[in-house]
């Protein structure tokens, strides 16, 4: 990754996690571990996510036939 591609990146990385309040994360001996701090230039992209959103659980209530 050049220069340029670099920058874009990183910019793109934490556009991102303003715009959607979401934490960052970064690979450490095959586990994914929260970050306090962000990339920089040095940063391995393939090491760095943003943290996933938490799974959303549907309830559906069926209220038919309840009196």
């Amino acid at each position: 990754m050049n220069y340029t591609e670099k920058c874009k990146w990183l910019a793109d990385f934490y556009r991102k996690a303003a715009d959607e309040g979401r934490g960052m994360q970064f690979m450490r001996a095959s586990e994914w571990e929260d970050a306090n701090m962000g990339p920089c230039m040095d940063s391995d992209p393939e090491r760095w996510r943003l943290k996933p959103e938490p799974p959303k659980a549907w309830v559906v209530w069926d209220d038919e036939g309840v009196k």
